[in-house]
């Protein structure tokens, strides 16, 4: 947590960009992107603008509270990472 009581991670990135992300290797593209927001959070104008332009490139970019936990444990569990990468 910063000094202004906010979150912070150690590398800041694009402002918008979701907070977890994942590019598809080969031919098939697109991606895996979810931006997580608090319950009564809304998103950013840049958040918004980074889950439509990944969704226009064929990605698959979500919003998710944590009232969403069941449908983000199922869909976390979908993507096959090899656990040497976790």
């Amino acid at each position: 947590m910063g000094s202004r009581g906010q979150w912070a991670t150690a590398i800041q990135g694009d402002g918008g960009l979701p907070d977890l992300g994942r590019v598809n290797e080969g031919s098939g593209g697109g991606g895996f992107f979810a931006a997580m927001k608090g319950s009564k959070n809304k998103l950013s104008d840049k958040q918004q603008t980074w889950i439509d332009r990944l969704q226009a490139a064929g990605a698959e970019a979500h919003v998710w509270r944590p009232s969403d936990m069941w449908q983000i444990s199922r869909r976390l569990k979908r993507l096959d990472v090899p656990k040497e990468n976790l």
